[in-house]
């Protein structure tokens, strides 16, 4: 039996991870239920601050964030008073989806 290589673990302060922007939404993906009340409940997010874009970036604490996704997964507590968001107004951008290789 082989030993395999121990995989150094670095720890970081904050981990990100980026979606590559799907280009063709399958058109029976976006007329299903649940996509349209994700949909909702992440514009919600973004107009009840008073802001509008196509893109958003969410972060937090890896329990916030399960939190979150546990929510969205059974479809349920999609009242995004559950969310207290913090927005930079400074409008500094350090997280942007298409700065991702595959989007340039």
């Amino acid at each position: 039996m082989s030993r395999s290589k121990k995989k150094n673990i670095i720890e970081e302060d904050i981990v990100v991870f980026s979606l590559e922007k799907i280009n063709n939404i399958d058109e029976k993906v976006i007329n299903l239920k649940n996509y349209q009340s994700v949909h909702t409940f992440l514009k919600t997010l973004v107009s009840k601050h008073g802001l509008k874009s196509d893109k958003i970036g969410l972060g937090g604490y890896i329990s916030d964030m399960a939190f979150l996704l546990t929510s969205v997964i059974n479809n349920k507590d999609l009242d995004t008073s559950f969310f207290e968001l913090q927005v930079d107004d400074s409008k500094k951008v350090e997280y942007d989806p298409d700065i991702l290789p595959s989007n340039i």
